[in-house]
């Protein structure tokens, strides 16, 4: 079983995001994240306050994470959460 959102988006087909890539995923939901840990090469999971995910990372401030490092960020009911909700895409912006 797939994600359905992954096959319902043109040209964003899990094949496509997932599989093969480095994936770093915020705040990991439990399903999704055993169906990308399945299919990507790398697969790293963050959260300010949990000590369930492989790394305690803030998103505003990731500045432990190099460049090109990952190939995809996910995060799913995050931003809200996030005061500057800007500052996690300032630098690819500015790129």
């Amino acid at each position: 079983m797939m994600i359905a959102s992954f096959d319902h988006l043109d040209g964003l087909s899990f094949e496509n995001l997932v599989k093969g890539k480095s994936v770093l995923h915020f705040a990991p939901e439990p399903y999704i994240s055993k169906v990308l840990k399945k299919y990507a090469s790398r697969y790293i999971t963050a959260d300010l306050t949990s000590n369930k995910a492989d790394w305690v990372l803030d998103i505003s401030n990731m500045i432990s994470i190099q460049s090109e490092e990952f190939d995809l960020v996910i995060a799913i009911d995050v931003l809200e959460h996030v005061m500057n909700d800007k500052k996690p895409f300032r630098k690819s912006i500015e790129s």
